[in-house]
């Protein structure tokens, strides 16, 4: 049985225009989850203690920004069909990265179960397992080889090994910032029956 818990706390300052929101939490699990779905059980499937760590979707410091404004445009005239019912919004997310658990099959469990977290040496710190540079310089080698080495050996006959040391989300990749801009205007138009509006909308987005 999977079991995950998330430890939050949100402060929301409300204004006329704008509204900031911080949150600051973490997201606990003893599985492990895949872009596709899947869920992984990573380690010792006999002690939820020993699987335990940040969740893959954890975000543990998260700021958002929005502000909202309408264009106080003219209230008679014809310039009031052009520059009245304006409105522009915005919102800014920044949030840390989320957690990365380092995987790694290890056929020789004496328990049978392969599906294990890497080993860490005691070369490097857990700060240092990343080389550094840009995501996209790094694809093919974005770990650093002798930051780790295989489980340790604890097997009567000198090949079965033990599971490996690294902690569920041990690693925390790179933050998002995000920024979204929209402008919309309202047009009203007076018919027969009722009062018709078309809104019109143009946003402009960067991650």
């Amino acid at each position: 049985m999977a079991y995950s818990v998330k430890h939050a706390a949100m402060v929301a300052l409300p204004d006329r225009l704008y509204l900031p929101t911080i949150d600051i939490g973490t997201d606990g699990t003893d599985i492990n989850s895949t872009p596709s779905g899947n869920a992984l059980t990573l380690g010792d499937q006999n002690s939820p203690r020993q699987r335990w760590g940040r969740a893959s979707f954890d975000r543990t410091h998260r700021f958002i920004f929005s502000a909202t404004w309408a264009h106080p445009g003219p209230k008679r005239g014809m310039s009031r069909s052009v520059f009245s019912n304006w409105f522009f919004s915005a919102i800014a997310t920044i949030q840390s990265g989320s957690a990365l658990t380092i995987a790694n099959t290890n056929s020789t469990n004496v328990f049978g179960i392969s599906e294990d977290r890497a080993q860490l040496s005691s070369t490097c710190s857990k700060g240092l397992l990343v080389r550094g540079g840009s995501v996209e310089s790094k694809l093919n080698s974005y770990f650093i080889p002798s930051c780790f080495t295989g489980p340790p050996v604890i097997g009567a006959a000198g090949i079965g090994t033990a599971f490996g040391n690294s902690a569920t989300g041990s690693r925390t990749v790179r933050d998002r910032k995000t920024w979204t801009l929209r402008f919309q205007k309202v047009c009203r138009f007076a018919g027969l029956v009722r009062t018709a509006a078309f809104n019109f909308a143009l946003n402009f987005s960067t991650y």
